[in-house]
């Protein structure tokens, strides 16, 4: 089994949803918020337990502006990690041969390009209600010409969008009237899961 360690809440809902959705949820045994990048850190035994039972760690972040500095940060706790195991092992295997812990990686929108979560589900957007996203930019353009307002974000479009439509802000990422994942912004995701856990 596997486990796949998120920023937030929300990024856990998205995550589990997506996943039962491509029928992949009875292979991961957890998907876990961490609060951000420190928060991984703090879960070292946790990832090392993960890697002792044969399973793998994915980690699955937003890109935002900075995702080189974060792939860096990513490289030195598997690098410490790894530290952490040799010296726990030491006599125990043959150095040349012992495997090393490795995090599958994502970032979102589609782990190349700067964003968020919510950059990707604004790409997933069912066609037949896009035209809500069109009333939201023109409201964004009326805030925008007051010049004393702080513009919305990703998050509240994404918010309005399902609250115009529902009724309520519910992130069902199973919910056909929303979202349409068999797109080809979602594809990333997708391959990055088929391959770190089926593979």
């Amino acid at each position: 089994m596997h486990s796949i360690y998120v920023e937030g809440p929300g990024d856990k809902k998205f995550v589990e949803d997506f996943i039962k959705l491509i029928s992949l949820d009875n292979l991961i045994s957890e998907v876990t918020p961490v609060g951000g990048w420190p928060g991984l850190r703090l879960l070292g035994p946790k990832l090392l337990e993960r890697f002792d039972l044969g399973g793998k760690n994915l980690v699955v972040f937003d890109a935002d502006s900075d995702k080189e500095n974060k792939e860096r940060w990513l490289d030195e706790l598997e690098n410490e990690l790894n530290s952490e195991l040799l010296d726990r092992d030491k006599g125990q295997f043959n150095i040349e041969s012992q495997a090393s812990l490795k995090f599958e990686r994502f970032f979102f929108p589609n782990n190349h390009d700067e964003g968020e979560l919510e950059t990707l589900l604004l790409q997933c957007i069912n066609q037949e209600h896009s035209h809500i996203l069109d009333c939201f930019e023109a409201y964004k353009v009326c805030i925008a010409n007051q010049n004393q307002y702080v513009l919305p974000d990703n998050k509240s479009k994404i918010y309005a969008y399902c609250q115009a439509i529902l009724g309520k802000n519910k992130r069902n990422y199973l919910d056909k009237r929303l979202w349409n994942f068999d797109n080809f912004n979602a594809k990333p995701f997708k391959d990055f899961l088929l391959n770190s856990i089926v593979a």
